[in-house]
């Protein structure tokens, strides 16, 4: 079973993401700003955006996979009770 947000939901979730991706933008755009920046701000926004996007929860036999803003993590043994 997958739990996923609401489309409305997943659009919030990448909100952070995208503001970083803006200004990574705006950064490419700044000469005075240092080379470096500009690949970060892009990169990690575009990360963000996409582990925003995909953030969910799958509920399988051996246990609950959870894919977080950060990281994916499992939870390994769960008891389903009725």
């Amino acid at each position: 079973m997958h739990l996923r947000p609401l489309p409305m939901t997943r659009v919030a979730n990448t909100a952070l993401g995208a503001v970083l991706l803006v200004m990574g933008v705006f950064l490419w755009w700044d000469a005075a700003v240092a080379a470096w920046r500009w690949p970060l701000g892009v990169a990690l926004g575009l990360y963000l955006v996409v582990r925003g996007w995909r953030m969910e929860v799958v509920c399988e036999g051996g246990g609950v996979l959870v894919r977080g803003l950060l990281r994916t993590r499992v939870v390994p043994g769960v008891r389903w009770s009725r």
